[in-house]
């Protein structure tokens, strides 16, 4: 006689907890808790990346708009900032913090234009990745044929 691997037995949906029990025989081999899909409404694993019904991606976090918003929110909190710290320092100390611009230094202002746009915006965006990672997100693309 062969040795006889344990059969899968059921397969048990607990709707008031969102939990899948997987049950071989007479022993709980594991519950995972579940997300219900919004377009075929089967329930899917949380740690799954589609719908294993209807083939949706499975989205977490905040959307590419909501993160952009975020990165702008950055970079103008770091404009005025900057602003208010060069106002501080011509207050306090009588003279501006920056000379007045020579066609020379063209490039350097350029350069630290950048740096306060572009530094902030790609941190905003980076933070805005944490912010709402619990959010989930059901994503299908329907062709039309």
């Amino acid at each position: 006689m062969a040795a006889s691997s344990p059969e899968f037995t059921s397969r048990k949906q607990d709707s008031s907890r969102n939990l899948l029990v997987l049950c071989y025989g007479r022993v709980i081999v594991r519950s995972v808790k579940t997300l219900v899909c919004p377009h075929c409404h089967t329930q899917v694993p949380e740690s799954a990346s589609v719908c294993v019904g209807c083939g949706a991606e499975i989205v977490r976090g905040l959307s590419r708009r909501g993160r952009s918003f975020v990165g702008l929110a950055f970079v103008a909190a770091s404009i005025f900032l900057f602003g208010f710290f060069l106002n501080a320092y011509q207050v306090i100390n009588g003279h501006p913090f920056l000379k007045q611009p020579k066609a020379e230094d063209a490039p350097y202002a350029i350069l630290g234009i950048i740096i306060v746009v572009m530094i902030p915006y790609l941190l905003g965006t980076r933070i805005a990745r944490l912010f709402r990672r619990s959010r989930v997100r059901f994503f299908r693309s329907y062709q039309h044929q």
